[in-house]
């Protein structure tokens, strides 16, 4: 029996091929990478890479519940948006400098922002006073990787709760 994704209170999970097959969707509509749609589920990007593969390949045959209400709330039409909404530089900027300081280079992010490097220039000098809401969902993905790779070199006693 599959329980619906949808329906208050279950939590059991739930058979992934529907899911896998409306991640691929996402994905592919959208043109984006698995880490947009994690960060427009409020999701790791971790949760989602077991679905890009057949469970004969390793993948996951059943998801958490949760994780597939996540991802069928999200529409090809929402994320193909990301590209034209727009929003306030200034957080995005922060993060752009947050991954500066960690050592990406200007090359490595322009490749992963997928921009021109003075369209990159502008948005961390400060000129630009938006950016897409793509620009701003890549850069939020990037800072919570940033963030996972810190938390697996940090010993369990060392982090703080």
């Amino acid at each position: 029996m599959i329980i619906a994704p949808n329906r208050p209170g279950s939590d059991q999970p739930v058979a992934a091929e529907p899911f896998r097959a409306q991640l691929q969707f996402l994905i592919n509509s959208g043109g984006v990478s698995p880490d947009v749609i994690a960060e427009l589920a409020d999701v790791p990007v971790g949760r989602l890479l077991p679905l890009l593969r057949p469970p004969a390949a390793g993948g996951d045959d059943r998801i958490a519940a949760d994780l597939g209400r996540r991802l069928i709330e999200l529409t090809a039409a929402g994320v193909r948006a990301t590209r034209f909404e727009l929003v306030p530089a200034e957080p995005v900027r922060a993060g752009l400098r947050r991954l500066r300081r960690s050592g990406w280079s200007l090359d490595r992010l322009t490749g992963y922002l997928r921009m021109r490097r003075p369209t990159l220039q502008q948005l961390l000098s400060g000129r630009a006073a938006c950016c897409t809401r793509l620009t701003q969902l890549r850069v939020a993905a990037a800072l919570r990787g940033l963030d996972a790779r810190r938390d697996e070199r940090t010993p369990v006693r060392d982090r703080v709760a």
